[in-house]
């Protein structure tokens, strides 16, 4: 499926179940997939995150799964997603736990972001 088709449909998925259909979760998506749609036209999804963003909201979706890398692209998003009012209610967070040399930072890393993320106060 095309990027294009995909986003378009999107929005009928909430239709599905009728008018008065109102979920009591909302609908999400994980950026892996527009990672995958956006190479397919040669594009780079996070290059222009606000574009990527505002491009997600046309879909319809209204929360995000993404793959936060570090700290300052946490804070990037956090601000455009509030622009575009889209909500995180999960991430993913890529971690390195089968090399022990790698353990301890990649567990630092995490914990740094999920700081960030999702609490006030911080160890």
């Amino acid at each position: 499926m095309k990027r294009r088709n995909f986003i378009k449909a999107v929005p009928l998925i909430s239709g599905l179940s009728g008018d008065n259909y109102k979920p009591g979760y909302p609908i999400s998506c994980n950026t892996y997939n527009w990672h995958t749609f956006y190479s397919r036209e040669g594009k780079e999804w996070g290059k222009d995150i606000d574009e990527d963003i505002r491009t997600y909201a046309q879909s319809g979706l209204t929360a995000i799964e993404p793959n936060i890398f570090s700290v300052e692209m946490g804070q990037a998003l956090i601000t455009v997603l509030k622009k575009y009012r889209i909500s995180m209610p999960s991430i993913y967070v890529s971690s390195t736990l089968h090399m022990a040399e790698e353990v301890t930072p990649s567990v630092h890393s995490i914990l740094a972001i999920a700081c960030l993320l999702y609490t006030s106060r911080c160890v």
